[in-house]
């Protein structure tokens, strides 16, 4: 594969990354795409098959060692007036399984939601957010 296609990935992965609810996934994969791309056109990678086991190594390996702090860094960045969104109405962007995780909008704002009631709650359906864990919404039906 062309080096430009798997920079052109891995940017792609990263700003799908900012539309996905916050679990620093494609994250690692877009930032392997992109260390691929580098690596192929220096020629340190040149055969194809090598290229996709560079960008799986890098991806997972990375992810393995720093998802965890991105995510303890997430939390620890939370605003200090989140408490105030306990009691608000969110409303969820898609349908939501009971503990199942998704987004809501909440004040105008995408957030990663989980239903945390017993019942489904729907696209667009009012819910109330009983918690926050970090940036995630704690959510359930009204």
């Amino acid at each position: 594969m062309e080096w430009w296609m798997w920079v052109v990935g891995g940017v792609l992965l990263l700003a799908a990354e900012v539309l996905t609810p916050g679990l620093f996934f494609l994250f690692f994969f877009g930032i392997g795409g992109i260390l691929t791309g580098i690596l192929s056109k220096f020629g340190v990678v040149a055969d194809p098959s090598m290229e996709w086991i560079v960008w799986s190594a890098v991806s997972v390996v990375s992810m393995v060692i720093f998802r965890p702090m991105l995510l303890r860094l997430a939390k620890n960045i939370a605003p200090a007036n989140l408490e105030t969104y306990v009691g608000e109405t969110a409303m969820p962007t898609a349908d939501i399984a009971p503990g199942a995780i998704g987004q809501a909008e909440l004040r105008g704002v995408p957030w990663t939601a989980e239903n945390v009631g017993t019942s489904s709650v729907v696209k667009g359906q009012r819910c109330r957010v009983v918690a926050l864990e970090g940036l995630k919404l704690k959510l359930r039906a009204d």
